[in-house]
């Protein structure tokens, strides 16, 4: 069986049980560095507002539940002061991701001057990069040469070929979307913009997963991201029509990893973020995805009126952190402490600590432990990633090893630097696939995140060989 011992290189977090031994002469790098900051945040200029109706949309579901359901669209006074607060405190990068609803509902020009702004307030030189998470219907020529021109990753939501798609993403008078969404793709692809596509995984996709990965083949459609659906708040899962249940999940998870695994080892690998962040942390790097990472990051979640939110998947009254236009971002993440918001997602289920599979699992997304009357538990699908950790662990190993380590030599180069908790882009925006990723700056490879509360930090500097991390309890290390 592949030895993961060999394969592993460095990185460690605090809610595991790795150990890193970190050479004496780097530690000072790392401590100079700590105080460089990157920020993430994802604004919705649109809040709620969108031109689908989405079967199984969360956000629909949480602005039910919250006293103001819709914020309208953002003012151009709220972006101003949204953007100068961060920007006056990111020194080392800043992702800006926008969502909703649909955030193209709030114009072309209110996107000009987001750009405008940020040019004007980046007082601290510090790398800024965009995202949007969008449904295309409103996509054209000028929205193109626009993302372009200003360097975006757009993330398009598909849900497959046309009978999967339009069975749970009609417009708001019911027709199927499943047309326009493809023609907004081919508007992108035409004009070279950076691309991905977001899929929703439901009961029929689990169902019907190579039909719907044979049509992203056909279709160029090669880096790929899946969410599981999310049953409404408050309800027990597996209820709706699309719920995707826990043996569901598990015949998603060995599909996709099927067609992605025999795809990699004929030479034509596709980016698949949940497989291609396994290979990041086989090469002991952090996982970009926050979902993997045994505890929620420091993200800044903005709806429309300024209001802030620890995270998308909750944005409730009880959670709201504070407002930009009022609030800095000391006061937020005061707030932020004060609710023990990630605290609380540090929280480890008995049979987690036991289980070989946890360092790779991490407990998985809060929103899938945060469904116990008592608190939060064990992952809603864990008997699903049990499962599927036995069938796919030595096949992960022969990717990594005809991947991963043919890479090597690019790799012995980079240099890079990973500081506190920290997050990708949301999990529903779409990132580059991780080679592009670590590139995108001098240093190398910088996920985006920045160091929290007490202290509590990760840092890694230096060629991977001049580490060394012990994994333990996974299949036979």
């Amino acid at each position: 069986m592949y030895k993961v011992k060999n394969a592993l290189y460095s990185t460690a977090e605090f809610c595991t049980t790795c150990v890193l031994l970190i050479p004496k002469k780097y530690f000072q790098n790392i401590k100079s560095k700590m105080s460089m900051h990157s920020i993430n945040v994802m604004l919705k200029p649109a809040s709620g507002m969108c031109n689908m109706c989405c079967k199984y949309c969360f956000y629909a579901d949480e602005t039910k539940k919250r006293a103001i359901t819709n914020y309208g669209l953002m003012s151009f006074d709220t972006l101003h002061s949204v953007l100068e607060k961060v920007l006056s405190e990111a020194t080392r990068s800043c992702t800006i991701a926008f969502q909703g609803g649909e955030p193209t509902l709030a114009g072309l020009p209110f996107f000009r001057q987001a750009i405008s702004i940020c040019k004007g307030k980046n007082v601290n030189h510090c790398s800024i990069y965009f995202a949007i998470q969008t449904n295309g219907l409103l996509i054209d020529d000028e929205w193109c040469e626009f993302f372009v021109e200003n360097h975006f990753l757009v993330g398009i939501s598909l849900d497959g070929p046309k009978e999967l798609h339009d069975a749970n993403r009609p417009d708001t008078v019911g027709k199927g979307t499943y047309s326009r969404v493809m023609h907004a793709l081919q508007l992108l692809k035409s004009h070279g913009v950076d691309t991905n596509i977001l899929t929703v995984v439901t009961a029929d996709t689990a169902k019907n997963y190579r039909k719907a990965y044979n049509f992203f083949v056909r279709s160029g459609l090669d880096y790929q991201q899946y969410i599981p659906c999310l049953d409404p708040l408050d309800e027990p899962r597996g209820q709706q029509p699309w719920s995707l249940t826990p043996e569901r999940f598990e015949q998603y998870l060995k599909a996709s990893f099927d067609c992605w695994y025999q795809d990699a080892m004929r030479g034509r690998k596709r980016y698949h973020r949940y497989f291609d962040n396994l290979l990041l942390m086989l090469n002991g790097q952090p996982p970009e995805a926050c979902g993997m990472l045994g505890t929620c990051g420091m993200q800044y979640v903005v709806e429309a009126d300024g209001s802030v939110y620890p995270c998308d998947f909750y944005m409730l009254d009880q959670y709201k952190l504070g407002n930009l236009n009022t609030d800095t971002l000391a006061q937020i993440d005061a707030r932020r402490k004060e609710i023990g918001f990630i605290e609380q997602s540090c929280a480890v289920d008995e049979k987690c600590k036991i289980c070989k599979w946890y360092q790779l699992c991490r407990g998985g997304c809060r929103r899938d432990r945060d469904y116990y009357q008592d608190g939060i538990g064990r992952n809603y699908y864990c008997a699903a990633y049990e499962r599927f950790f036995e069938y796919a662990w030595p096949k992960l190993g022969e990717v990594y090893e005809e991947v991963i380590r043919g890479q090597k030599e690019d790799l012995q180069d980079v240099n890079f630097s990973v500081f506190g908790q920290f997050s990708g882009v949301n999990s529903r925006c779409n990132l580059r696939d991780w080679r592009r990723s670590y590139h995108q700056t001098d240093s190398g490879f910088i996920p985006n995140g920045q160091c929290v509360y007490d202290q509590l930090f990760i840092g890694l500097y230096g060629a991977f060989d001049e580490f060394v991390l012990c994994w333990q309890g996974i299949a036979g290390t």
